[in-house]
């Protein structure tokens, strides 16, 4: 049994940009920087890096982009049998990154190239029903076919006892909220017994609330688990119960933000596979993401168990 994350992988070609950071640190020219990717790629990589069994469902294209993605995330531990190869073109993330970490995104295909071509069909019944936890990336709900896909597989995992959870990706700011996008949104979340997102771009908008707190309470509704990510300042959720949970964020430097958010979800979903609470999930998440934004592109920032666990004792001796 394995956790099975399914959504979008696709290749990350990252530029950061010369320029003079809010420290005034000059930062030069440097070369372009090529990487997997994608929200749910990310996610499933990190889970491998801190050494959970996860597997991958997803499509790439047949070509070299595709080959050298199921590489990728063969060498981190991931198994990718459930990836399909279709002839259509490797989706490709295009990342400027500034001077500060900040970053500004731009997908090729913008119709989602294979990602967004996955079907029912390529879904195995069997894996979703055995595993051990599903995660997907409400990056997929843009396109179809990949939306009804992602919609199914939450179905069955459902009806099996699987526990699901969502991590909305919205991308308001590239897509807007509306219409049938608005609607598979609603969707998923009714699927999910865990959400996660960021709270001020996505949970509240979402929510239609003013405020992190009234967000968590409206899209939890008494029925799920809602995660706020909050960058720097760390982590708020509220349970089913309506139970309220707070996680501090770490102080560090950051490099890039690529990937943050994908990086805590990896360390929130390992930590409750694990069978750690949901407070210590969130430590979890929130030091998986601060190892990440530290890394070098290059090296794809990839924290493992040992990190996180001294990173999180580090922090329980200085209170």
């Amino acid at each position: 049994m394995s956790i099975v994350v399914l959504g979008d992988l696709n290749v990350d070609l990252t530029i950061a940009l010369p320029g003079v950071d809010a420290s005034g640190v000059v930062h030069p020219k440097t070369e372009p920087v090529v990487t997997s990717g994608g929200t749910a790629g990310n996610t499933a990589s990190t889970l491998g890096a801190l050494g959970a069994a996860v597997s991958f469902v997803g499509a790439v294209g047949d070509d070299a982009y595709g080959s050298f993605l199921v590489r990728e995330l063969n060498e981190i531990g991931v198994d990718t049998h459930g990836i399909t190869l279709l002839h259509e073109h490797t989706a490709q993330v295009i990342a400027l990154i500034d001077p500060n970490g900040e970053r500004l995104l731009y997908v090729w295909p913008s119709s989602g190239g294979a990602l967004s071509n996955l079907t029912v069909a390529h879904l195995d019944e069997r894996q979703l029903r055995n595993a051990t936890w599903l995660h997907v990336s409400g990056m997929c709900l843009q396109w179809e076919p990949i939306r009804s896909t992602m919609l199914a597989a939450m179905q069955i995992a459902r009806s099996a006892g699987v526990p699901v959870s969502l991590d909305l990706n919205l991308r308001i700011e590239n897509w807007g909220l509306a219409g049938a996008k608005l609607e598979a949104v609603r969707a998923a979340v009714e699927l999910a017994e865990y959400v996660l997102g960021g709270g001020v771009e996505e949970l509240m908008p979402l929510a239609a609330m003013p405020d992190i707190h009234g967000a968590l309470t409206a899209v939890s509704d008494g029925r799920r688990t809602v995660v706020a990510r909050l960058g720097a300042a760390g982590a708020e959720a509220r349970d089913a119960s309506g139970t309220a949970y707070t996680a501090p964020g770490n102080n560090v430097k950051v490099q890039s933000l690529i990937g943050a958010g994908d990086a805590f979800n990896g360390g929130f979903i390992a930590a409750l596979t694990r069978g750690l609470s949901l407070q210590d999930a969130l430590r979890w998440g929130n030091a998986a993401a601060a190892l990440k934004v530290q890394g070098s592109p290059r090296r794809r920032g990839l924290p493992n168990r040992a990190d996180v666990e001294e990173l999180l004792a580090q922090r329980h001796a200085s209170r």
